[in-house]
């Protein structure tokens, strides 16, 4: 064996030993994650959405209870968890419709808390007694505010804790997943209306006044929701003002978005929506008919507006 062997067996000695001497200075640590619930979010709700993270650990003692009981207490220790992607990256939950931001707070105020190089880090102290379990909880949760398309969201987390003096790891990373549940919401309104009494309260209504062969109202189905959806038009009458105080009637037609339609059967428009919390307008122009032969007197129909997720 040479000379330059010996040095390289005594080098690669030394660091095994040195490694091993910081790692029996520090107590290690049993952890238990309990499996995170679904986080169901609703974009238009205005609130944010959030489930219970409960971190469990043990502080395995340096020394058995007896030596506790017959010496002194075992100092306490400054810990750090740190939570963070699986992966390098942000904190986001993917899925096949995109992306959604995922943030982490503490539910108890003890310690420090702060969100550094990608990784939430939480430092606090811990007492190495056996058989003591120590438990930490966190908020992970959606903003309020924030759009999503529906769909399934996943994000692997890896939960680990380290030594805040030497930061050499106390426990294996364990994995638990996030996943956030983003129904199909839909919601429409009719804007450039006046309103009437309804069967169930106030309604939209367009009043032509005076009725003239031709005349037009345009108005607009304003639409927001988070998944393409199908707009369906429908005439109580089939298309037709009926006559209140007479037997004569008054056809009429409508366009939305550009597609015409008697009414005589509901109209079916399949449209996507704004990837957004504004939502989409689409233009529907009411076109009056023939009222020619038409006696005096007050003509109505009742037109339905539905939208349903595709």
């Amino acid at each position: 064996m040479n000379l330059k062997n010996i040095i390289n067996l005594l080098i690669a000695s030394l660091l095994v030993l040195s490694y091993s001497a910081v790692v029996a200075q520090v107590p290690p640590i049993d952890v238990r994650l309990k499996p995170l619930p679904t986080i169901n979010y609703q974009p238009f709700s205005g609130r944010s959405a959030e489930q219970l993270l409960q971190v469990e650990f043990i502080v395995i003692p340096e020394v058995t209870e007896q030596e506790a009981e017959s010496t002194q207490t075992p100092e306490p220790r400054r810990v750090s968890l740190r939570i963070r992607p699986s992966e390098i990256g942000p904190f986001v939950a993917s899925g096949e419709s995109g992306q959604l931001p995922i943030s982490v707070r503490p539910v108890q105020k003890n310690g420090k808390f702060d969100f550094f190089d990608n990784e939430y880090r939480h430092d606090f102290t811990v007492t190495p007694f056996s058989n003591k379990i120590e438990t930490v909880r966190y908020q992970v949760y959606v903003n309020s505010g924030v759009f999503a398309v529906a769909g399934r969201y996943t994000l692997p987390l890896y939960v680990g804790i380290v030594d805040v003096v030497t930061q050499a790891p106390l426990t294996d990373l364990t994995a638990v997943n996030v996943e956030v549940l983003v129904k199909p919401k839909l919601q429409v309104n009719i804007a450039g209306t006046r309103t009437a009494k309804g069967p169930g309260g106030k309604i939209p209504k367009i009043d032509f006044g005076e009725l003239e062969s031709g005349e037009t109202q345009r108005v607009f189905i304003q639409l927001r929701g988070n998944a393409p959806a199908t707009i369906r038009v429908s005439s109580e009458n089939g298309g037709i003002m009926k006559g209140s105080e007479t037997d004569t009637s008054v056809n009429y037609s409508v366009v939305v978005d550009k597609v015409r339609s008697e009414l005589d059967m509901p109209l079916n428009l399949n449209r996507p929506v704004s990837k957004s919390l504004k939502g989409v307008s689409y233009p529907m122009q009411v076109i009056v008919g023939d009222v020619n032969g038409a006696f005096a007197g007050t003509y109505e129909d009742m037109i339905t507006v539905e939208v349903r997720p595709q």
